[in-house]
């Protein structure tokens, strides 16, 4: 149950649920009496969140899906927790993930705030919670070993990070002691706009059967790219199929002419590797390269992005975990 048109995923939603009902039960002001069905709620519906595949996709249109959050919803207002107030969802998700922290460290007060950085995951900038993490404590020293892997705060930052877009190297700082959180200032660009069709020019389009249910590109192929997970997961084909007879977007027949291509680079690493790894040995624009003449394709990674520096920033940010390319 919320509050404004705005909808939270529905494993979010369910993960809320579970992070908000465990707040309750440990708050000193809640009725000994509604806390034993807090913490059933905890183990259900976070577990629901985790576990539990629903016979289809993850969405509202699945019919599971929507008897799963209903169901938990009665449970919620029968123990006493109070509906979502989405009208800032940004605001809400930062502060579940406040939530959830103060859970995770409820019997350690000494920990005053954790401080994330964003950086490139596949296709998207997000906020990492296993690497780069900063947790301080309150006689001021830090710790930058320590990880945070629960799905709860991945899917809380997550959608955060998709509402609010963070770049590289963007850092935030979620309070746990006393005292707000905030988003950093971000300024975000407005995106080249690129066909419909094309959610990536670096998606690729797959041989679509006719029982095939993913969206479809201009050539009449399957898009199956990061933007399109959830939808290849659902779709009795490549659900269970692997990709058959496939093409990058950008080499796609029916790529409509003129189509912009100056935001794509090719990075391309050295051939000796050092103690450290490979370092970057030079990016040049897809437009302007012969790609036989840029070494062996595996040292090739195409870029999307809106210049020659900020395609070698994500490389190098993903540098560490290529050193076996």
């Amino acid at each position: 149950m919320t509050t404004t048109a705005y909808q939270l995923r529905p494993r979010t939603e369910l993960f809320a649920i579970a992070t908000h009902a465990r707040a309750r039960a440990l708050s000193p002001e809640t009725p000994s009496s509604q806390r034993h069905a807090l913490l059933q709620m905890v183990d259900e519906w976070g577990w629901a969140a985790h576990h539990c595949y629903p016979g289809g996709p993850w969405e509202r249109s699945n019919l599971k899906v929507v008897f799963l959050l209903a169901d938990a919803w009665r449970e919620a207002d029968a123990a006493g927790l109070p509906p979502f107030d989405l009208a800032n969802p940004a605001a809400f998700l930062l502060d579940t993930a406040v939530t959830e922290l103060r859970n995770i460290y409820a019997d350690r007060p000494q920990v005053t705030e954790v401080e994330f950085t964003a950086g490139p995951f596949g296709k998207r900038i997000e906020w990492g919670t296993i690497t780069s993490a900063v947790t301080r404590y309150a006689d001021g020293t830090e710790r930058d070993n320590i990880s945070y892997p629960g799905p709860r705060l991945h899917h809380f930052l997550y959608d955060l990070a998709v509402l609010r877009p963070p770049a590289t190297g963007d850092t935030l700082t979620l309070r746990i002691a006393p005292g707000p959180s905030a988003l950093p200032e971000l300024d975000v660009a407005e995106p080249t706009p690129r066909p419909a069709y094309l959610p990536s020019l670096l998606d690729y389009h797959d041989l679509a059967l006719p029982h095939c249910t993913c969206p479809k590109a201009g050539c009449g192929g399957a898009i199956v790219g990061e933007a399109t997970r959830e939808a290849q997961a659902a779709c009795p084909f490549h659900s269970r199929t692997p990709t058959t007879s496939c093409h990058q977007g950008i080499n796609c027949p029916k790529l409509p002419p003129g189509t912009d291509l100056s935001h794509v680079w090719i990075v391309v690493l050295n051939e000796v590797r050092t103690a450290t790894g490979r370092a970057i040995e030079r990016t040049v624009p897809y437009e302007q390269a012969d790609r036989s003449e840029l070494g062996p394709r595996h040292l090739q990674h195409l870029v999307e992005a809106e210049s020659a520096d900020s395609a070698e920033a994500v490389v190098r940010a993903q540098l560490s975990t290529w050193n076996r390319i």
